[in-house]
């Protein structure tokens, strides 16, 4: 019995690591995109649309080492970005339009790696 009770404890430990590494993932991303739509808005006043991310890597642009990019695309009123992290699999992606009016409109869109 006592056996099973710290097997239980145990599963139930590593589960809630996983379940707060998951979510710093998603926290760091999510600071990430909010980096990416402070840098479009500046390019955004000066250019007259919102830049490519060649263009912001271009200008400074640098993910954490655990992130990477997964897709992005960027016209005249609006902008795209989905990144990865490396260590936990999940992916979060953010939409940014002329209209907003500060990092916080929009929040990311996050899942998590599948089996």
């Amino acid at each position: 019995m006592v056996a099973l009770v710290l097997m239980l404890v145990a599963v139930a430990s590593i589960r809630m690591n996983g379940d707060r590494q998951l979510s710093q993932s998603k926290d760091a991303i999510g600071n990430t995109l909010k980096g990416v739509h402070s840098r479009q808005s500046e390019f955004r006043v000066i250019n007259r649309r919102f830049a490519t991310w060649n263009e912001l890597e271009a200008r400074g642009v640098r993910l954490p080492q655990w992130q990477r990019l997964v897709a992005s695309n960027a016209t005249a009123s609006h902008w795209f970005v989905s990144l990865s992290d490396t260590q936990t699999g999940v992916v979060c992606s953010r939409t940014g339009e002329l209209f907003d009016e500060g990092p916080d409109d929009r929040t990311p869109v996050c899942r998590e790696a599948g089996p």
